[in-house]
């Protein structure tokens, strides 16, 4: 795994605007860094970083099956209680997934580890898919990616089209989140295309503008700013928010589908790690990590992490970083201070994507803390032997 500096392109500002990518620096610094790339080997891409994705997506399913089936786990992972049958539900009846990001500390040498998974919102998806795609046909044509994202999201769109709405031509998915962000949104945009590609009708809106309809005796309906019923929702807004907003008191007892399914609500939440380490001592791609009631119990050599935080919120490396922690936390974790591999002046971290279940490809953010947030830069890769 190497750091090559590198030429961004002239016309990179031009090529943004047509794609409608509108972040390539933010708050005045570069986001979108072409100023170097990531060089892998074959090797490398199969052998330590999509089969261990692999195989960490399916210890996190064995994990979540355990918690989703353990009143004492869902309270430890301080889930509301009544919120539980309507992820059991979601368990139970396999509610279809899309997407999901592994934060893995890898450095070309050891062995691949895992961080933290974002399966409920992950974003710089765009990025990871069509723009570093776009980046190396410009730029090393000859060589490859490991990058089958885009093809991945489109082909789960239409199995979950199969699934449930087959050959009906009025299947839809509302696109929703906090439009004001400028990167949620656009990541929005970009999922409803995918969707659109795979037959589905779409409608992007606010988190805010979905309502919900009682009047039926059964079951409620989630339904859009202008009353029409919403079939699917994808929505990029998390869980633990959701489940203690009012839209919570009517996830069970809705015919809607949510997309992320109710049940990433235990995944992307950080108390699995502990739970991981548990039912996999020792395994080569975890980090050895504990629960912990407050941040002052943390032991030496370790990190503090809230169970509930997005982009580096939260964190603690005593002595060393800490960032701002977000007002919802649930609880804390520790994790054994396993620092990101450092190449020039940056920290590197590898965002490793699956769709469906199936690893397809990677995301590289640096800063030039040991702590990534949302302000990191993104760089992209190719893959050379």
């Amino acid at each position: 795994m190497l750091r090559i500096a590198h030429s961004p392109r002239k016309e990179l500002s031009e090529i943004a605007e047509r794609y409608g990518f509108g972040f390539t620096v933010i708050d005045g610094k570069t986001y979108w860094d072409e100023s170097a790339y990531y060089q892998f080997t074959l090797k490398q891409i199969e052998e330590d970083i999509e089969k261990p994705t692999q195989e960490i997506n399916g210890m996190l399913l064995e994990a979540a099956d355990r918690v989703i089936n353990s009143d004492e786990l869902l309270r430890r992972f301080a889930i509301p209680k009544e919120s539980w049958d309507a992820i059991r539900d979601s368990w139970n009846e396999d509610h279809p997934t899309v997407y999901g990001r592994l934060d893995l500390c890898y450095d070309g040498k050891n062995p691949a580890k895992l961080y933290e998974a974002n399966y409920d919102t992950p974003t710089s998806l765009f990025e990871a898919s069509v723009f570093q795609w776009d980046w190396l046909e410009s730029q090393f044509p000859e060589l490859d990616q490991y990058n089958r994202i885009h093809e991945c999201l489109v082909a789960q769109w239409k199995t979950i089209r199969a699934m449930n709405h087959d050959n009906d031509e009025s299947a839809s998915v509302h696109f929703a989140g906090v439009l004001d962000s400028i990167e949620d949104s656009f990541t929005l945009e970009y999922m409803m295309d995918t969707a659109v590609q795979a037959g589905f009708n779409c409608k992007l809106m606010d988190i805010s503008e979905v309502g919900i309809d009682t009047s039926l005796y059964e079951y409620d309906i989630f339904i859009d700013d202008e009353g029409n019923e919403i079939q699917n929702l994808f929505k990029l807004y998390p869980w633990e928010h959701m489940l203690r907003e009012a839209y919570g008191h009517h996830v069970g007892t809705t015919v809607t589908n949510f997309i992320e399914p109710c049940w990433k609500a235990v995944i992307s939440n950080k108390a699995i790690l502990p739970l991981l380490w548990e039912m996999y001592p020792n395994h080569p791609n975890l980090i050895e990590a504990y629960w912990i009631d407050k941040p002052e119990d943390v032991k030496e050599g370790f990190v503090v992490k809230p169970f509930f935080s997005r982009e580096g919120a939260g964190v603690i490396i005593p002595g060393i970083d800490q960032t701002e922690e977000e007002e919802e936390h649930g609880g804390y974790i520790m994790q054994k201070y396993t620092p990101l591999p450092k190449f020039g002046d940056s920290y590197a971290v590898i965002g490793s994507w699956t769709v469906g279940g199936e690893a397809c490809g990677i995301g590289i953010r640096e800063d030039s803390t040991l702590i990534t947030k949302n302000t990191s830069r993104f760089l992209p890769h190719l893959i050379k032997d």
